[in-house]
């Protein structure tokens, strides 16, 4: 719906949190770019709070736990994503793009709705957790049969599929489906109220509540159960937590059964498209999991451990502000165009440094990190991730594009297309052989190339031309290959000689000034762009260290 200015009418009772809260939602002089610079300030603070929580996790998980319960855990994962598509029936994105006036009608419907499909989501996954081992073992006709095609093509598929792990691991998820309702629609509320403060704290308490948590249960010897148990406790206090901040029982609205087909008639594309993203997500893991064994598997997943912390700083958290940001400025097509072009060039300004720097100094902090040499195998498919990374992290950019543009069928098709090819990547990646680099590699080209071409459709979409989408995104990426190699060679002489934490500071320290110079010189305006998104005395304080000029 459209969302217009301010009425003088009575202020309504989340107002005065909202200007606490820092979101100056309410603020009708307050412009746009003003909230979503103070979103991403919130996101970003707290986000990176909450990855030096998960740093530390990253850490135990490799000392307590070994590749092949990693592997486990991931492919679990990989199995559930293949029915928590049906989340919450696609309500809370619905409710986040239709608005306030719009959640007040529908609440009592969409919890009740919600409530339903996560419990049939529940039933799904406990009857794959039995069912899976009878295909494993051929006991399943055709489905067998399946599985053997795309596996080895041996008997039976690789033993990790008949492994009682997999089933606990597949209940766990589902009891956490049902769990998760309560506060995924009520954090959905402080989204669409721009209240980006506190989800922002939610999200970072319950993450750091999660990684301790994980680690206590990995060093009592739970194996791959303690990566996903702890979810069903912190999706429990995220649940508490906003219904303290909103006081919305959100429960206690009539089910009104009669909205129900025309509720899902709107999400039936949502929800396709949360398949969608599941698939990308995870579909190089399920695929990677059929020809590959546990260990393996597990080698590969601890190498996309790495990257991934900044693919959820910088597109899952960037999705959180700019899906209901964009969808206020949907109906403005000047606006839309000018903050997608603004955001493609601030998020790869960030990322394309952050995941190449990451890359340089992979090899030597997994060395640094875990000194028994455990991880070393994993290190070359962390390097080639991580180099590619910064393309995987558009995709919380381009899915708030189309979704707020109203494309929720093309989003959901393409998604699904190149989840599916994604898969694919990986599948022929395991073909040149039993190495987690080769699936790294695979998937690393796949990335680039789908992901420039999602961001060039999701350009014309909003009016953008093509060629400027591509030179907002291609530039920064090339430019951080070439302080890579760059750094490598005027750092040699120090990584000949230091052990590998020197290293690791030897590299990043060289990297980091050589890609802040260099930008300087070369790309003024881009670095301009990125500080004035900064709150206030931030800005001030890089552009007086950067000397960059005020933009009017």
């Amino acid at each position: 719906m459209t969302h217009q200015a301010p009425n003088p009418s009575p202020e309504p009772p989340d107002a005065a949190r909202d200007r606490a809260d820092g979101s100056n939602a309410q603020r009708p002089n307050n412009s746009l770019a003003g909230v979503v610079g103070a979103g991403m300030t919130w996101v970003m603070l707290f986000t990176f709070v909450s990855k030096a929580g998960a740093f530390v996790q990253v850490f135990f998980i490799g000392k307590f736990l070994a590749e092949r319960e990693i592997g486990l855990a991931s492919l679990a994962a990989s199995i559930a994503a293949l029915v928590t598509w049906i989340r919450d029936a696609g309500v809370r994105d619905l409710l986040i793009q239709r608005g306030d006036a719009e959640y007040q009608r529908l609440e009592g419907s969409a919890f009740w709705l919600a409530s339903l499909v996560n419990a049939l989501g529940f039933a799904l996954l406990c009857g794959l957790a039995f069912l899976l081992p009878l295909i494993a073992e051929g006991n399943a006709g055709l489905l067998s049969d399946a599985i053997r095609y795309l596996g080895q093509g041996g008997a039976q598929a690789p033993e990790q599929w008949s492994d009682p792990a997999l089933t606990n691991l597949l209940i766990a998820w589902g009891i956490w489906l049902p769990i998760q309702t309560v506060s995924s629609l009520l954090i959905a509320r402080l989204q669409m109220l721009l209240r980006f403060g506190n989800t922002s704290a939610i999200w970072t308490g319950s993450s750091l509540l999660r990684s301790t948590l994980t680690i206590i249960f990995a060093w009592m010897g739970w194996g791959p159960l303690s990566l996903v148990a702890p979810m069903i406790i912190t999706s429990t206090v995220e649940g508490v937590w906003a219904f303290w901040l909103l006081r919305d029982r959100i429960w206690s609205g009539a089910p009104a059964f009669s909205r129900w087909p025309k509720i899902i008639a709107n999400t039936k594309w949502l929800m396709f498209g949360v398949l969608a993203t599941n698939l990308f997500d995870w579909a190089g893991i399920l695929a990677s999991g059929m020809r590959v064994d546990a260990e393996v598997l597990g080698r590969y997943s601890f190498a996309r451990l790495i990257p991934m912390q900044i693919y959820i700083i910088l597109s899952f958290n960037l999705r959180l502000v700019l899906f209901p940001t964009m969808s206020r400025i949907k109906d403005d097509p000047g606006r839309l165009r000018d903050a997608t072009l603004r955001a493609l060039r601030v998020q790869m300004l960030l990322a394309a440094p952050t995941c190449v720097g990451l890359g340089l100094v992979c090899g030597p902090l997994i060395r640094a990190v875990w000194r028994d040499g455990k991880w070393d195998e994993a290190a070359p498919a962390a390097i080639i991730l991580c180099l590619f990374f910064a393309f995987r992290t558009t995709f919380g950019l381009t899915s708030s594009v189309l979704t707020a543009a109203g494309k929720f069928r093309a989003w959901a098709c393409l998604t699904m297309l190149e989840g599916l090819g994604l898969g694919a990547a990986a599948w022929i990646g395991t073909s040149f052989g039993e190495r987690a680099r080769y699936i790294a590699a695979a998937v690393g080209v796949y990335l680039l190339i789908s992901r420039l071409l999602m961001i060039v459709y999701s350009a014309r979409v909003v009016g953008l031309a093509p060629s400027r989408a591509l030179l907002a995104v291609l530039p920064p990426w090339l430019w951080s290959l070439v302080v890579a190699a760059g750094t490598t060679v005027l750092a040699k002489w120090a990584t000949d000689r230091l052990g590998h934490v020197g290293d690791v500071i030897a590299l990043g320290a060289t990297f980091a000034l050589l890609f802040i110079y260099g930008t300087r010189m070369l790309m003024p305006f881009r670095l301009n762009e990125l500080v004035q998104v900064f709150p206030g005395r931030m800005r001030t304080i890089a552009r007086s260290l950067l000397r960059l000029p005020e933009i009017s």
